[in-house]
């Protein structure tokens, strides 16, 4: 008696070269909240290009930028849906950010955010605040710089 034979076909993900399996790949996330403000988001998008591939032990992934959306407005910015996107697909490692204003301006789609990116093994660097969520004890500090962006906004 012969058994049958199931012919399955097997899927294997080219692996990253030798060299480039340690490198972390970097995005950065750019915004401004005008469209008046075009000379600052391409010195945003001009700094961060510049400063990932400055890194040799990192990859540039690409930059998401968006002018003239809101920071309160998470579902309305269609390059964060396209960073959370390639986040989790496993195409970013690491997400340099300018600042948590920059990122939200509503703390609880922030933390939010922080959360989604991190379950998929995102990092993000908000460098103006000095928070890596990769290192973060708490999400303390993230709350309170995220209520002072959320507050900034409304006052404005």
């Amino acid at each position: 008696m012969q058994g049958n034979k199931v012919k399955t076909t097997i899927r294997v993900r080219p692996a990253l070269p030798a060299a480039e399996q340690e490198r972390l790949r970097v995005s950065a996330y750019c915004r401004v909240s005008t469209n008046d403000q075009e000379t600052s988001i391409t010195a945003q998008r001009q700094h961060y290009e510049g400063y990932i591939k400055a890194h040799p032990d990192w990859i540039f992934s690409g930059i998401y930028w968006e002018a003239g959306i809101s920071g309160t407005k998470t579902g309305e910015r269609p390059e964060l849906q396209r960073l959370i996107a390639d986040c989790k697909a496993r195409r970013v490692d690491l997400v340099l950010v300018k600042s948590l204003s920059r990122f939200s301006r509503d703390t609880a789609a922030c933390l939010e955010l922080v959360r989604t990116l991190t379950s998929f093994g995102v990092g993000i660097i908000f460098q103006k605040e000095n928070l890596d969520t990769r290192s973060m004890g708490s999400e303390f500090l993230l709350t309170l710089f995220s209520s002072i962006a959320e507050e900034e906004s409304r006052s404005i």
